[in-house]
């Protein structure tokens, strides 16, 4: 049940992401996230690879990898794990990368291991790429 709801979020995000401000920097900064500095065991793969930096390395993803430990296994270990207050919140895995650009990950709650999609925005938020 909040795998289906991780996924019409992601259908509501894709929607809102048609106009050029995803709002994606508000959210996160909004007192309905609170960071968490473990990421869950679950998640993480055996080994786990520097974290990427490169815009166009994030721009390869594929929807078939849109999963967690697929995720975290190609591009390292993620900037920032955010977690909704309300169970039924989206969660985020989000890369911060030295261009000012961020790729956000909206993932289920553990210990499923699903993204719904993932979004790479620019340092105002526009949308650059939204995979799905």
């Amino acid at each position: 049940m909040r795998f289906l709801v991780s996924i019409a979020l992601a259908a509501l995000l894709a929607l809102q992401c048609r106009s050029a401000d995803t709002t994606l920097r508000r959210i996160w900064a909004s007192s309905a996230y609170q960071e968490c500095k473990e990421i869950p065991d679950g998640w993480l793969p055996a080994t786990i690879p520097i974290t990427e930096t490169s815009r166009s390395a994030f721009q390869r993803l594929e929807p078939k990898d849109l999963s967690i430990r697929t995720l975290i296994a190609r591009y390292g270990r993620p900037t920032r794990y955010l977690v909704g207050k309300k169970k039924d919140d989206s969660d985020f895995l989000i890369y911060d990368l030295q261009s000012g650009y961020s790729v956000a990950a909206y993932v289920a709650k553990p210990p499923h291991d699903g993204i719904a999609a993932v979004a790479i925005i620019d340092s105002e938020g526009k949308l650059i790429q939204l995979i799905k």
